[in-house]
């Protein structure tokens, strides 16, 4: 199901490490959702847009939403705008791990 969805849609564990992607992931970075499982977030993003969403992801995994804006360039080296939501996975009042669901503005 999730693989029919345009916006990327992740899951991503304390340490930055990708659980579950969807196949959008392959448009935009080239990782098919097999590709993508363990690798971490630097690698999936490069180091721009890692460093630039770090403090995200640290809100995130510190129990707040996150919703931003970002530019990005995909593998083919069309800049694309997307607004990213990073969301916490709450269990029991402690965070798991966090959602992405990120959408291409572009059009």
């Amino acid at each position: 199901m999730l693989d029919r969805l345009p916006a990327l849609i992740g899951y991503w564990d304390q340490d930055h490490r990708n659980v579950i992607a969807n196949a959008a992931h392959f448009k935009y970075f080239g990782f098919t959702p097999e590709e993508a499982r363990g690798r971490h977030m630097r690698e999936i993003l490069g180091e721009t847009s890692y460093t630039l969403n770090l403090p995200h992801i640290k809100g995130a995994l510190a129990g707040g939403e996150q919703l931003f804006g970002r530019t990005l360039i995909d593998r083919h080296g069309m800049t694309r705008h997307m607004q990213a939501s990073y969301i916490p996975d709450i269990v029991d009042g402690q965070v798991q791990d966090f959602y992405a669901h990120v959408t291409d503005l572009t059009a």
